[in-house]
């Protein structure tokens, strides 16, 4: 039946761009006008992979990538004295975030000192990780920092149609004695958050916040457009002779921000096959 073309949506739930498991590249120029897929070719290796989601902000235009709505990033081994170079220009007490860049949701970050980087370089040259300068002065609750996920439909690239969902998840986490994990049992929901934040801050303060997360993921999208149209290129032209814009396609994206306590914005983590049930396990 798939082979046969006699569809209208594709669903794929390959944890990738599933060209193996959904659908090869070169198929996808062959799509009749009202099939779907919701896979955007290329989103795994500008967005979804971390160490790609860094690559894709510091080659941004400069309008983006100096809007702080990604901190400042390396890919460890291989930018690994650029890395050291920067951190050596930095205040003593300066704080940096090493994390793994194959795990996901939390897991494997550490929280290390300037004097701490320097005493455990030569480790960080067996290690795959991306290190980011630390987002101080978070937006705490309770005793708690929080994050929020997000999340996004992209319907289309060329050109960029996104829709943010209206309500999304405020996940709590432990400092960074417990590796900023999140708590299970604790998370509230985008209006929780909206209404403490009028009753704590006032409704200025509650508009900023969302208006900034709703920006630092525009800001994400449009880094990322130019190169996803590269990989449209790639794919060769439409049956009519046109360039492939990937009509076709659209995708469910998570995206994980934190919030410091001016009310910025920063992208942490942007997730091409989010688990829609993460409240029913985070409650437990």
């Amino acid at each position: 039946l798939f082979r046969s073309g006699n569809w209208l949506v594709l669903m794929c739930l390959a944890d990738n761009d599933g060209d193996e498991e959904c659908l090869r590249r070169d198929e996808y120029t062959t799509l009749k006008y009202y099939q779907k897929v919701s896979r955007i070719p290329g989103l795994r290796e500008t967005l979804w992979k971390k160490n790609q989601l860094c690559l894709t902000m510091h080659s941004a235009h400069p309008y983006i990538s100096g809007s702080s709505v990604n901190s400042l990033c390396w890919i460890l081994p291989s930018q690994l004295s650029q890395f050291l170079s920067v951190v050596e220009t930095m205040d003593s007490d300066s704080k940096w975030i090493i994390k793994s860049s194959s795990q996901g949701r939390g897991a494997g970050i550490r929280l290390l000192t300037k004097t701490e980087i320097f005493q455990e370089k030569t480790t960080f040259l067996s290690h795959r990780a991306i290190a980011q300068k630390y987002f101080g002065d978070q937006l705490v609750i309770e005793g708690l920092p929080i994050s929020i996920r997000a999340y996004v439909l992209v319907t289309s690239v060329l050109p960029l149609r996104a829709y943010l969902y209206r309500d999304g998840i405020v996940m709590f986490r432990g400092g960074s004695d417990y590796h900023f994990k999140k708590m299970t049992g604790r998370l509230w929901y985008f209006d929780q958050l909206k209404n403490y934040l009028k009753t704590n801050y006032g409704a200025d303060s509650a508009s900023k916040a969302f208006d900034n997360v709703a920006s630092a993921v525009v800001k994400v999208l449009l880094a990322a457009q130019p190169l996803l149209a590269k990989e449209f290129e790639k794919m060769g032209k439409t049956q009519a002779g046109s360039t492939y814009r990937c009509l076709h396609c659209f995708q469910l994206l998570a995206v994980d921000l934190m919030l410091n306590s001016d009310f910025n914005a920063l992208v942490v983590e942007v997730d091409g096959q989010p688990n829609l049930s993460e409240k029913d396990k985070q409650l437990g």
